[in-house]
């Protein structure tokens, strides 16, 4: 038992918890529903309750609150009204097709407005696509239409409770990883001072931990600066965690100096008061790794003066002259004074200000809608990407989808959803394409003995006789007919 809240402890305070705890709300928000109301006689609702949670879950892409919450109650919105319409077209092909094509086209526009709405376009095409299979299976469109709505709602609930109990902090989190690697870091070089002569091993250490400093302090500076950019006005949490994220940099140079003097002097035994101020500022950079990932706790500030007081007065005796004393720990001073400027900004990020009131989080406010429009605006001409993407994702579904119908082929849904995933930016590109293409022909080849007895047949009968054979071609069929579209640059190029 001790080992199992151990390993939980250790995984709530990893770089990995943000991605644990969204793995929680998945499993909640997915098993709950698979669990508990067949037992309650909604088997049929419960599967059609879990495809709208999965769908809302996965549009929750990160970012502030607000925007996390105002993408997921879109979902939970607009998809159902989107299956309600593919059930209402579901029996007629020609017109199921033509709606088709403008809902993925609608989708494929949504990326004007920017990464975090992608998303949402994929989800409400696919929505679509699973109401044209509800008059097959000749379940109550209304009641499923509700269950799919219900789905997306308990999402957002679990959602929100999660967010209460343990808040999504990601750049915080990259922030923290910083500073806990500039602890790490300060542990090595105070285990070095410690001894009289530091073996081979704990020197590859350090240089181990330098770089991995380094490569943290770049990846945290790349995200906060894509954040940034990311925002029409001046945040100030971003700019708290540049001033935590420059704080820990300069402690990182002073470690690295430090780093070279011990080695440089690794035949002696260094002073007391130097591995006790090494230590200090080592306590409070992990003090403050854990205020940024929790947003509570204390930095042990005045532990840390008080340590570089004591060395000075040391050196002081030692030396006789205050000059080549203050000289000589100028670089402590300054490790002291970021200590200081970190606690400053940690209060500005955590402080009563910015924490829960309620159940809500901190939502921030909304983009403005004539910001969205503009957006859109700017993209209805032919060279834009954006628009021959989603003409590119109109054509593959909706011929995909007319010839589901039209043909009634059993578990043909794949045909229209191979097509709309292949036709993604984020899932193939021109080369990827390629490489979609070929293999689907490899497939096609290896399920040909199943797929294509129906040249024995009339009117494609082996179609229904065979529905294993009918998934894996439909598939094969959607991987090949997007990246044809791709390759026609004077048209569909993306």
């Amino acid at each position: 038992m001790n080992g199992l809240r151990t390993l939980l402890s250790r995984l709530d305070n990893s770089p990995n918890r943000i991605a644990l705890w969204t793995a929680i709300r998945g499993s909640i928000a997915i098993g709950v529903p698979l669990f508990v109301l067949p037992e309650l006689g909604l088997g049929s609702a419960s599967r059609f309750v879990v495809v709208g949670a999965l769908p809302t879950g996965i549009v929750d892409t990160g970012g502030p609150y607000g925007q996390r919450l105002r993408g997921m109650l879109a979902n939970a919105v607009i998809s159902p009204l989107a299956c309600l319409l593919g059930a209402l077209c579901g029996n007629t092909w020609w017109l199921a097709a033509l709606a088709m094509a403008m809902v993925a086209a609608a989708g494929g526009m949504m990326r004007a407005l920017g990464p975090a709405a992608a998303p949402l376009g994929v989800t409400h095409a696919v929505a679509f696509l699973i109401g044209t299979q509800i008059p097959e299976l000749r379940l109550p469109a209304p009641e499923m239409v509700a269950a799919y709505a219900a789905g997306g709602l308990w999402t957002i609930l679990v959602s929100l409770a999660i967010w209460r109990a343990r808040p999504c902090r990601r750049l915080e989190h990259e922030v923290a990883s910083v500073w806990e690697d500039l602890a790490s870091l300060l542990e090595s070089i105070r285990a070095a001072g410690a001894m009289e002569g530091a073996p081979a091993r704990l020197e590859r250490s350090l240089a181990v931990r330098q770089r991995t400093m380094r490569e943290t302090i770049e990846r945290a500076r790349v995200l906060l600066d894509e954040a940034r950019g990311e925002l029409s006005e001046q945040s100030a949490s971003i700019e708290a965690l540049l001033v935590l994220l420059r704080a820990a940099s300069r402690i990182a140079t002073v470690a690295s100096a430090l780093a070279d003097v011990v080695l440089r002097d690794a035949s002696r035994k260094h002073p007391a008061e130097l591995i006790g101020a090494i230590e200090a500022v080592e306590r409070a950079s992990r003090a403050v790794g854990v205020v940024m990932t929790h947003g509570r706790g204390e930095i042990p500030v005045a532990a840390c003066r008080d340590a570089v007081r004591r060395l000075y007065e040391g050196a002081l005796m030692t030396d006789g002259t205050a000059r080549t004393t203050r000289r000589r720990l100028a670089p402590l001073g300054l490790a002291l004074r970021d200590v200081e400027n970190a606690q400053d900004a940690a209060e500005a990020l955590f402080g009563t200000r910015q924490r829960f009131r309620g159940l809500l989080p901190p939502l921030g406010r909304a983009r403005p809608w004539q910001a969205s429009l503009a957006a859109l605006e700017a993209h209805f001409a032919f060279r834009s990407l954006i628009l021959r993407h989603a003409l590119r994702v109109a054509l593959c579904t909706g011929v995909a989808t007319a010839v589901m119908l039209w043909l009634q082929i059993p578990h043909g849904i794949w045909l229209p959803l191979t097509a709309l995933v292949v036709s993604q930016p984020e899932f193939a590109a021109r080369s990827g394409a390629r490489s979609s293409a070929s293999s689907a022909r490899s497939a096609a080849r290896s399920w040909r003995p199943l797929c294509l007895d129906c040249s024995k047949a009339p009117k494609c009968s082996t179609w229904r006789s065979s529905p294993s054979a009918s998934a894996p071609s439909s598939c094969c069929a959607g991987a090949m007919a997007s990246p044809w579209c791709s390759s026609h640059r004077w048209l569909f190029s993306c």
